[in-house]
C-alpha cells in the first residue's frame, strides 16, 4: 500500500509524521534511500519512504 503525499520544499521527517497524524515518540521508524532516517533529516523530493513500527525483541 502506498499514497503520494506532497509536502513544501525543505520538509523534515518529522513534518511528514505530522502530516500523517503520526504522534512523535511513537516508535515508528522512517528509511528513505534504505537507510533509517532521524526526525530531523530533510525529505527528498520524490523520494520513496517506507514508514515502520519498531520491533523489540528477547
Amino acid at each position: 500500500m502506498g499514497m503520494d503525499v506532497i509536502l513544501p520544499d525543505g520538509a523534515r521527517i518529522s513534518d511528514l509524521l505530522a502530516h500523517l497524524e503520526i504522534p512523535e515518540g511513537s516508535g515508528y521508524l522512517v528509511s528513505m534511500d534504505n537507510r533509517v532516517k532521524k526526525p530531523e533529516d530533510i525529505l527528498k523530493q520524490d523520494a520513496v519512504l517506507h514508514i515502520l513500527p519498531a520491533l523489540a525483541g528477547g
